[in-house]
């Protein structure tokens, strides 16, 4: 058993057949998206099988937060020594007790601001990963997330580095298949602040070389 005060959780291994369980305030890595609950998260290695599942509110220092819940679950398969499957899924809400319905002028300019806010919001996702090890410095990792209201996202990132040149490289592409209008809140997507999120398409490459041995 573990306190960790600063996090506000208890955790505690070697649970139902194994499992590591996790109770109060603390941040979900896992699943299609990134979430701080007030709540449970367990999590089983069982053989190729990890498997996951959180249920809670989304914790908030901003406003009362009681009846947003968070949900969500996952499992995933080592195919083999270099290959990986996954699947997840979550189910979020927000009732706000306010809401913003866009004038009729902002809909016939197409205008952004204002933008129609809900007073409540359930949004749902389902998302599919592929894990893939090419060499022993080389990775690729690709997952398509599915969403109720058609904003799809698909992402893939290739990863490694070679020894010999010393050489580090990162591919990445992301895509976003339509806009992002309303949506909850989570920890990496700022929709009450920025705005909506418009569809696009992200090509990054990064390539870092080392000149000198490092000391």
């Amino acid at each position: 058993v573990r306190l960790r005060l600063l996090d506000l959780y208890m955790q505690v291994d070697d649970v139902l057949g194994g499992a590591t369980l996790r109770l109060g305030r603390q941040r979900i890595n896992d699943g299609p998206l990134y979430n701080r609950i007030d709540g449970l998260y367990l999590n089983w290695d069982v053989g190729k099988w990890s498997i996951y599942t959180y249920a809670g509110v989304r914790a908030s220092v901003y406003d009362g937060h009681e009846d947003n819940l968070a949900l969500g679950a996952g499992a995933s398969y080592q195919v083999s020594s270099s290959t990986r499957i996954g699947a997840d899924v979550f189910y979020g809400n927000e009732h706000r007790g306010w809401s913003v319905d866009r004038p009729f002028w902002a809909r016939i300019t197409g205008t952004d601001y204002p933008r129609d806010i809900q007073s409540e919001l359930d949004n749902h996702m389902f998302a599919l990963n592929l894990y893939q090890r090419f060499a022993t410095n080389h990775w690729m990792s690709a997952r398509a997330i599915l969403q109720e209201d058609g904003a799809d996202e698909f992402m893939l990132d290739f990863s490694g580095y070679f020894e010999a040149p010393r050489l580090t490289y990162l591919v990445s592409y992301h895509n976003q298949l339509d806009q992002v209008e309303d949506r909850v809140n989570q920890v990496t997507g700022y929709y009450r602040i920025l705005g909506p999120h418009e569809r696009y398409d992200h090509l990054h490459v990064d390539i870092e070389h080392e000149l000198t041995k490092k000391y």
